[in-house]
């Protein structure tokens, strides 16, 4: 149940990111109201037995919540009275959710409350098989296809074989850490140094990737020093709050500056430009100014204003005013832009499928038809052809057993040759390697090919079929924020708006290269220059031959505003599968193709940005019915995760080591070395050792940190290795 504040407000209302932040609480210390610093109000009821029963945000909007007699969540009941209801058996595993349109999903357990199949609306099935130590070792999808699972005595991963006998393997060090993955397509290699940070990683021996060396130092504090290898040289300096303050690479040193808040307020450029922030006193960014220093001339700006649950209104840059708007459930409605002859409108059924310009879906949330195209999908629920009507012309998309897109082929009508295709290689991180695009078939032109070297999950080095470098990229401290690109003897440099999304990049001089202006859900309507890079729309990938973004996880089709795949996470990440950012792009974006909802106020807050909180922003429904969903199906632990003797000895850990829920109740989510674990109220995850941590100074806790690859053993007790 919901009954205390998100700790992240907690957070800033004890530490000073946010002091105006305010909460009240009844008798019995469960909260009522939380205020922000523009007065903005979320107010919370519960009923007898201490259920949250009604939230009402600052709109006034309510959102209902009802209970079973032993106080699993029943039925959710969002502002437009659309109805959710959830339904269990008797060991309290959730069996079926029905959505607003009576589409149901349902789930069956075996008797040791592991989740053995689900069905979804449409009927497709997906099964799971266990080992002995609730493992899972098969995943036999609706498509037909098996997954194998193997793993060793400790629990760790060992193996991944796809139809095809195609084999991805991890090996370990002795304290947990992944040394090696390798697949048919690529081989990854790291060490690590005595407090487990990530010292080198190695492509040597991939098949479909050059042979690169990456190596890594760090301070006393982890922040990493210095990364160096093929070509690129970086070397980054901290304040004495951990704060990075500038990046060093051969074009050049950026520096960052920030407020007593710890908000960036500044980003100053080699090419002697700058990016300004401003915020309101709920740290919303108000003004983002790009300019040149040495003139003060503007290169582009983004102003900001928002409604009372944190909506952004409008936005005006140096092309004019956009303004948005929102139905009651935070989706947008209608958006205006300069460039476009009259205002966009949109409107929802009540799971979140756009009704307007004649969009048909079916029971699983999948786009059949629209006013231009039809589309088809195979039983996983990919995307796999979308006809153009009016010629019959088309695209066929083809994927992997995981659900990653593979191919994509344009055809003419008739012809059984496709005109265009392009591919797609991953490696066993299930980062994108290759994409070779636009090979015209029975033609003397091969394609394209791109091959990217990686710095943790930013592309760090582009190379061409030949290994010849193309690009080398610098990133910011935060998610999808690209600061330059040096290609030969140039370097462009990056702005971003306030979602993100790249809107200029300058040359050596400070002189606007390229420009690119969208439509609010990522279509490009101008982009002047002619320079070639990959990061536009929220800061992702766009690839030009395809139409698509890259949200690492899946693939997002701007002109549909739709993902091509499901949610990876399933049902956490709200009901409709295909739903991007719960139709609020102007406030959103997705960066992995898996999370729920990203405030994205600027780029790169010190934290990678601003988390959508349930008790102060919009979304608030589907952030609440998310997490809810999460802890109830995918997020609850096993049966024998507590026994400190069992299979997951040494148990849940608790406050002798350091270990705090989050405030949604406890969770057992999958840590990034492929274990699961306790994640607690900082997302780190406490993946139990099992007994055969014994070798390694016995039961144990492996606390990973998914957010800088950092982990830590603790014992019980609190001691800590």
């Amino acid at each position: 149940m919901i009954t205390k504040p998100d700790p992240k407000l907690l957070r800033d209302a004890i530490y000073p990111s946010n002091p105006a932040t305010t909460f009240t609480y009844d008798p019995l210390g469960r909260l009522l109201t939380t205020t922000d610093p523009l007065n903005r109000t979320t107010t919370l009821t519960y009923d007898n037995a201490g259920n949250v029963a009604t939230s009402k945000d600052a709109l006034d909007r309510i959102t209902q919540f009802e209970y079973d007699a032993k106080n699993r969540l029943k039925k959710v009941i969002d502002p437009l009275l659309g109805e959710t209801v959830y339904t269990y058996d008797g060991n309290g595993n959730l069996l079926t959710v029905k959505d607003a349109k009576n589409q149901i999903t349902t789930f069956a357990y075996d008797s040791r409350n592991r989740l053995i199949t689900s069905t979804d609306p449409l009927g497709k099935v997906e099964t799971y098989e266990y080992d002995g130590n609730d493992n899972l070792t098969k995943r036999h999808t609706p498509k037909g296809d098996d997954i194998l699972f193997a793993y060793d005595a400790v629990n760790e991963l060992l193996s991944k074989t796809l139809p095809g006998n195609l084999v991805t393997s991890y090996t370990y060090s002795a304290v947990g850490n992944l040394l090696t993955v390798t697949d048919q397509d690529s081989a990854l290699t790291m060490t690590y140094d005595q407090a487990n940070r990530l010292l080198t990683t190695s492509t040597a021996g991939s098949s479909n990737q050059p042979s690169v060396t990456l190596t890594y130092t760090y301070d006393k504090n982890g922040n990493r020093l210095t990364l160096n290898g093929g070509t690129a040289s970086h070397t980054y300096v901290y304040d004495g709050l951990n704060r990075l303050s500038s990046v060093t690479t051969p074009t050049g040193t950026a520096t960052f500056a920030y407020d007593p808040l710890s908000r960036r307020t500044n980003l100053t450029l080699p090419n002697g430009t700058q990016t300004t922030y401003t915020y309101d006193p709920a740290s919303q960014v108000t003004n983002i100014l790009h300019q040149l220093t040495a003139t003060s001339s503007q290169i582009n700006k983004a102003d900001y204003l928002y409604n009372g649950v944190g909506n952004r209104t409008s936005l005006t840059d140096k092309r004019g005013a956009q303004t948005f708007g929102y139905d009651n459930l935070d989706r947008l409605t209608s958006a205006s832009h300069p460039l476009l002859g009259a205002p966009q409108s949109f409107s929802y059924d009540a799971v979140g499928n756009r009704t307007t310009t004649g969009n048909v879906t079916n029971a699983g949330n999948q786009l059949t038809a629209d006013a231009t195209h039809a589309y088809q999908y195979d039983d996983n629920g990919n995307l796999t052809r979308k006809t153009l009507l009016a010629t019959g012309n088309y695209t066929s998309y083809t994927y992997d057993a995981e659900n990653r897109l593979t191919k994509v082929e344009d055809f003419v009508a008739g012809n059984p040759t496709a005109a265009f295709t392009s591919t797609y290689r991953y490696d066993g991180l299930g980062r994108r390697i290759e994409k070779v695009a636009n090979a015209s078939t029975g033609s003397a032109q091969a394609g394209q090919t791109k091959q990217y070297i990686y710095d943790g999950e930013d592309i760090l080095l582009e190379y061409d079929g030949s290994n010849v470098l193309q690009a080398r990229y610098t990133h910011g401290p935060g998610i999808d924020e690209p600061i330059a690109v040096t290609k030969g003897s140039s370097t462009y440099f990056y702005h971003q708006d306030g979602l993100g999304t790249v809107t200029d990049l300058t040359d050596s001089t400070g002189t606007t290269a390229k420009s690119y202006s969208y439509d609010a859900y990522g279509n490009i309507l101008e982009s002047p220059g002619t320079l070639e890079q990959p990061y536009t729309y929220t800061g992702r990938e766009f690839d030009s031959e395809s139409g698509l973004l890259f949200y690492r996880s899946r693939y997002y089709d701007p002109s549909t505003g739709r993902f091509l795949q499901q949610d990876p996470i399933g049902l956490r990440g709200g009901l409709n599968l295909y739903r991007y950012v719960r139709n609020n792009p102007s406030n959103y974006a997705d960066p992995t193709g898996r999370v729920a909802g990203l405030a994205v106020f600027i780029p790169a807050l010190v934290e990678g940005g601003i988390q959508a909180g349930i008790a102060v922003t919009g979304l608030m429904t589907g952030a609440i019915t998310g997490q809810m969903l999460s802890n109830l199906i995918f997020n609850k632990p096993p049966s024998d995760a507590k026994d400190p003797e069992g299979a997951k000895a040494p148990g849940k850990p608790g406050e002798d080591e350091g270990f705090v829920d989050p405030a949604d109740g406890e969770e057992w989510v999958r840590a990034p070395n492929g274990d699961f674990g306790w994640k607690d109220v900082e997302d780190k995850i406490w993946c139990p050792s099992g007994k055969g941590g014994r070798a390694h100074g016995g039961p144990h806790w492996d606390v990973q940190d998914p957010r800088t690859g950092k982990h830590v053993n603790v014992y019980p007790g609190g001691r800590r290795r």
